[in-house]
C-alpha cells in the first residue's frame, strides 16, 4: 500500500525533480519514524544482565535486534565503533542502521539489489560520511573484495542476513582472518534445533526460485553453533521472532559482563507464517494459517540437497 501511495504520488507529480523530493521526504519520515520507535521501545526495557529478550528494541531493525546489539557493544572493552552489514536492504530496515544513523557509526552495507542499494546511498549521502554502500551480490569469491573495505580484521558487528548461502560466506570471512566481535546472523528454524545443515553453495541463489515456498535457503541453528564455535565464539541467544542467533568473542569483553546470561537456545521462527502449512477447505482456499513449527514445514523439503557439518 506504501509503495501504491508513493507510485501515485509520482505521477501526480509528474517531473524527475518533485519524484527526487517525495523519495527524500519519505526517507526523512522514515528516520524520524524510526527514532520514535527506538525510542519508545528502549524507554520501556527492563533490562536483566540474564535474560536477553529484555535487552531488545526495534528502531530500524526488523525486530528486537537493534537492542540486543546495543546490550553487547556497551560490554566491549574496546570498541572501534565499525560495522558491516550484508544484505542492508534500502539501509533502513537492517540490524546496523540505529548505529549508523543514531550513533554515528562507520561502516559497510552491501545490498545486491540496484535499486534498494541506490536508496540507501541517498540516505546516508550528506548524513553520516564514513557509511561506504556497496551494491553488489556477496560470494565466496569476492568477499576478501568487499571486506577489505574495513580498515579493520576485528570489526565490533557483522550483520549477515542474505537468506541464501550465509553459511559459506562467514566461512569464507572467518577463513580469511576476520574476527568480528559480534555476530548477528539469521538461521532457518525449518531445519530445527538439532541438526547442522546447510543449503549447498551457488554464486546466484535465490529462495523463491529454489522451492515455491521460500523456506530453502540458509543453515540451521546448529551449522551456526559448530562453525562459530570453532572459531572461538560463544553463542549468546537467539531473538524473541526466531529469526536471528547472536555469537560473541568473549575475550573481546569486560570480565563477567556475559556471565549471567542465558539465551534462548531455539525458536520457530515467527514470521514465517507459511500457506504450504494452511488448513484449506474443499476448494482448497486457505480457511485458517497454521502457526510456523519446523517439524510440519521440513517435510516439505525433504527432497532437496542439503549439507551436513561435521
Amino acid at each position: 500500500m506504501i509503495q501504491f501511495c508513493i507510485n501515485c504520488l509520482r505521477k501526480i507529480c509528474g517531473t524527475l525533480g518533485s519524484s527526487d523530493k517525495i523519495d527524500q521526504m519519505l526517507i526523512e519520515t522514515r528516520i524520524a519514524a524510526g527514532f520514535s520507535r527506538g525510542a519508545a521501545t528502549a524507554a520501556v526495557r527492563r533490562l536483566d544482565p540474564a535474560n536477553p529478550r529484555t535487552w531488545e528494541f526495534g528502531a530500524f531493525s526488523q525486530h528486537g535486534e537493534d537492542g540486543i546489539l546495543d546490550y553487547l557493544i556497551c560490554g566491549l572493552v574496546r570498541s572501534n565503533r565499525f560495522f558491516v552489514e550484508i544484505a542492508a536492504a534500502d539501509g533502513l530496515e537492517n540490524c546496523t542502521a540505529w548505529l549508523a544513523l543514531a550513533g554515528k557509526w562507520s561502516g559497510v552495507m552491501v545490498e545486491g539489489d540496484e535499486h534498494l542499494a541506490a536508496l540507501s546511498r541517498r540516505t546516508y549521502q550528506n548524513r553520516v560520511w564514513n557509511v561506504n554502500v556497496v551494491n553488489d551480490f556477496v560470494t565466496v569469491e569476492n568477499i576478501s573484495e568487499i571486506l577489505g573495505r574495513s580498515p579493520y580484521k576485528d570489526f565490533d558487528v557483522l550483520s549477515l542476513d542474505i537468506d541464501s548461502v550465509d553459511f559459506h560466506i562467514l566461512k569464507a570471512t572467518l577463513n580469511l582472518g576476520y574476527k568480528p566481535k559480534i555476530i548477528a546472523v539469521e538461521y532457518n528454524s525449518v531445519f530445527g534445533p538439532e541438526v547442522a545443515v546447510t543449503v549447498p553453495y551457488k554464486d546466484v541463489f535465490n529462495r523463491w526460485t529454489e522451492h515455491e515456498t521460500g523456506i530453502y535457503y540458509g543453515a540451521s541453528l546448529g551449522a551456526w553453533k559448530l562453525l562459530l564455535g570453532r572459531h572461538g565464539y560463544r553463542f549468546i541467544t537467539v531473538d524473541s521472532s526466531g529469526t536471528n542467533a547472536f555469537f560473541v568473542d568473549e575475550s573481546c569483553f569486560k570480565p563477567g559482563y556475559l556471565e549471567a546470561v542465558q539465551g534462548t537456545e531455539f525458536l520457530n521462527n515467527a514470521t514465517d507464517i507459511n500457506p504450504t502449512v494452511a488448513i484449506r477447505d474443499g476448494d482448497g482456499h486457505i480457511v485458517r494459517m497454521l502457526e510456523p513449527e519446523w517439524r510440519r514445514q521440513i517435510n516439505i523439503i525433504s527432497h532437496l540437497p542439503l549439507e551436513t557439518i561435521n
